[in-house]
């Protein structure tokens, strides 16, 4: 019973001493740990989650923004396009404007021009 008794005691101080190892371990790695906060495991798994958090809100911002200018893009396109085509119908305009306004003054000349002539025809009578 004896030797069950040694060999016990010396199984528990191996144990202690294995215990104590295992706890100076632990000790240090937990100093380590406070002297850099952002090694922790913990803080570093926060961080990823947070940091992944951010990132499919500024994805979805991009996402959001990009629609925005491809419809700015589109519409400015199509703004584009009627002011073209406005531009073309003042010019159109424009020229008939220009060749109604010659025919009004031709017409009106033409008109002063044959009342001068009833009026010399008559003087001329």
């Amino acid at each position: 019973m004896q030797t069950k008794f040694d060999s016990l005691t010396i199984e528990k101080a191996e144990i202690q001493a294995r215990l104590d190892r295992v706890v100076e371990e632990n000790t240090t790695i937990r100093n380590l740990i406070a002297d850099k906060p952002h090694s922790d495991p913990v803080f570093l798994q926060s961080e990823v989650i947070r940091l992944s958090k951010a990132l499919d809100s500024k994805t979805s911002d991009f996402n959001y923004l990009a629609e925005r200018y491809q419809e700015a893009s589109s519409s400015a396109a199509r703004s584009a396009g009627e002011v073209k085509d406005l531009q073309m119908q003042v010019e159109s305009l424009t020229r008939r404007m220009e060749t109604d306004v010659k025919a009004v003054t031709w017409e009106g000349e033409k008109r002063a021009l044959k009342e001068k002539l009833k009026a010399l025809q008559e003087r001329c009578r």
